[in-house]
């Protein structure tokens, strides 16, 4: 879990200090490829992945149980990996199709019923990337 908390984090710092036109652009192509918009609602993205053939992965890990997570998990976002709790609120959705695997990062609080965080970054790659790091396999 250490490592996809580490890779949301970078993602993320990456977009807003480290470099934003090199991180932006690898992002924007991970967007474009899931056919997403940064600043789009989760739970529009949700029925665009789903449209698309991308199933959502279950994480295992046990942190998912509390917070804003936990929220999402009963709420039926059964691929919520993790959500940092502080600052902008970052979480980690892990979707698969065939042997591609997507790795979505919203900002932003969840509130039941009114309002969805936001897409902020999306990644596509193996799923050994992703799954490995979210404790999924």
């Amino acid at each position: 879990m250490t490592s996809l908390r580490s890779l949301v984090s970078l993602t993320a710092v990456a977009l807003i200090v480290i470099s934003p036109a090199a991180a932006l652009a690898s992002t924007t192509l991970g967007l474009q490829r899931l056919q997403l918009k940064r600043g789009e609602a989760y739970i529009g993205a949700r029925a665009t992945l789903h449209r698309l053939g991308w199933d959502p992965v279950k994480s295992k890990s046990e942190e998912r149980a509390e917070g804003d997570a936990g929220q999402m998990l009963r709420a039926g976002w059964s691929e919520v990996s993790y959500c940092s709790g502080t600052g902008r609120n970052f979480c980690a959705f892990i979707w698969k199709r065939r042997s591609q695997c997507a790795l979505i990062t919203t900002a932003d609080e969840y509130y039941p019923k009114y309002r969805s965080p936001k897409i902020w970054a999306a990644e596509v790659d193996s799923c050994d990337r992703f799954l490995k790091s979210a404790g999924s396999q």
